[in-house]
């Protein structure tokens, strides 16, 4: 999903604009859980974001892979994105090429996953977004955009 409007283009650019997301998935016996994590914003509008494989989340997304996601909001920024949809792991050369692209965002990852890398491997996941909203309360009236 591209975000082709004036709207999409200020949510694009406030997505681009954060590194840090609240991941929420569902785990076992259908219990909801959460987690910060760090991500990237590709040009197609999907978000990239790694995990260890020994990590409870890990497996929990394979088993289900519906995620919705929180980006933003604190209280001098009053703005904030909720993105819903299928996170994928990737696999082979999908890996490789968007693994790089991530560490080229966010070098200090690198630095991160190079010194745990005895916790695990490192998986990489897109999340493809099939609703996003775009919330600015600093508007009156606010002004919230949906995107399917």
């Amino acid at each position: 999903m591209r975000f082709q409007s004036e709207q999409g283009d200020i949510a694009r650019k406030f997505l681009q604009s954060h590194s840090l997301m609240s991941l929420s998935y569902v785990g076992p016996e259908q219990k909801p859980h959460s987690a910060v994590v760090e991500y990237v914003l590709t040009d197609d509008g999907e978000i990239l974001f790694s995990t260890f494989k020994d990590k409870r989340k890990y497996e929990w997304l394979r088993q289900n892979s519906a995620v919705s996601i929180v980006v933003g909001w604190t209280f001098d920024e009053n703005i904030t994105i909720q993105y819903e949809g299928t996170a994928e792991e990737l696999c082979g050369t999908d890996h490789l090429r968007y693994s790089d692209y991530y560490f080229h965002i966010l070098p200090d990852a690198k630095k991160f996953a190079d010194a745990f890398s005895h916790l695990g491997k490192l998986a990489f996941f897109k999340v493809s977004p099939k609703w996003v909203r775009y919330s600015d309360f600093n508007q009156t009236p606010w002004e919230i955009t949906e995107f399917e």
